[in-house]
């Protein structure tokens, strides 16, 4: 975690400098030295900047979803020590249907994330029954169930 930390300082520290040097180039145009080298450099540079902007994302999202066991442990004790469906409120957020498959989305013990950016943790099959109308007995179909925290 420690590398990750100075890896990402020093992303934060590499997007200065590029910022600074894009800035000065920006000045010398502003004061009309324009040719195709400041040109080709400047192109050079905001692509660079938007590659650093595009790891830095990508770094602080590393960090952001590192659950620890104990981190888990907590967060299911404390859901254990609540009404059944208090506890089914509380680790539960979504559950989604569809025809084929069930999309089961946990709560995090430690961060609040939207459903566009879940971690899928587990995808398994189970047989779960169905129902057709006017049929007495259900019908048992694999059903694709997917979980997300």
């Amino acid at each position: 975690m420690e590398s990750g930390n100075s890896f990402l300082s020093s992303l934060y520290k590499e997007k200065v400098e590029t910022q600074n040097t894009l800035d000065n180039i920006m000045k010398a145009v502003e004061q009309g030295v324009v040719n195709n080298t400041t040109n080709k450099r400047m192109i050079e540079l905001e692509s660079k900047l938007e590659d650093i902007v595009r790891q830095i994302i990508i770094e602080k999202s590393k960090t952001n979803f590192k659950l620890t066991k104990e981190d888990i442990l907590t967060y299911l004790n404390d859901a254990l020590k609540l009404e059944p469906q208090l506890l089914i409120n509380y680790i539960v957020n979504q559950i989604i249907l569809f025809d084929d498959k069930m999309q089961i989305y946990f709560n995090s013990p430690t961060i609040k994330t939207t459903n566009e950016n879940k971690i899928p943790f587990s995808t398994k099959i189970y047989k779960l029954p169905y129902i057709i109308q006017n049929k007495p007995q259900p019908e048992m179909i694999d059903i694709l169930v997917e979980f997300y925290i």
